[in-house]
């Protein structure tokens, strides 16, 4: 964690999910003017975070059309509340191995996540960067998404996942 912080600036958290939602785990603050903080033991709603579409996409079966059988609650005009697009959205998270949630969750904030996946293959959470949408914009910046990737690969081996 401190090696991508550092590599990027942002600030990294790790999370799991339960119960519906992605839970906080730990993070560490970045070096940019405008920090963006969370505590540990933070819920956020799964459709509304780049973290709760990565648990979407990697995590168990059926949970994205059980989360879909209510109505999908929204933080922002940018949260995606329509279940065919968020349908779509993880379709494209799983094809590309990360997430954004641009203003999402907060205006002006933006995060990209990664899984972090343990020894047998399953989900165990999710390692993102967090900042606000100055410093991590729209459009992710390649140097990010690489450096969020290699990370997330790093922590998933130290989990025991071998990649193949």
């Amino acid at each position: 964690m401190e090696a991508l912080r550092d590599r990027t600036g942002q600030t990294v958290v790790i999370a799991t999910f339960s119960e519906g939602e992605v839970v906080v785990l730990n993070l560490l603050r970045g070096h940019t003017a405008l920090e963006i903080a969370l505590r540990p033991g933070t819920r956020f709603n799964f459709n509304a975070v780049a973290q709760g579409k990565i648990v979407l996409a990697f995590g168990p079966k059926g949970l994205l059309e059980e989360l879909l059988a209510d109505p999908l609650p929204a933080n922002t005009a940018r949260t995606i509340v329509d279940p065919d697009r968020l349908r779509s959205e993880i379709d494209l998270v799983r094809r590309r191995g990360w997430a954004d949630a641009p203003e999402e969750l907060f205006t002006g904030v933006n995060a990209l996540a990664a899984p972090l996946f343990q020894a047998d293959g399953s989900l165990f959470g999710t390692l993102a960067l967090v900042g606000s949408i100055h410093y991590l914009p729209l459009k992710p910046l390649a140097d990010h998404v690489d450096q969020l990737l290699h990370a997330s690969r790093e922590v998933s081996s130290l989990l025991g996942h071998s990649i193949d």
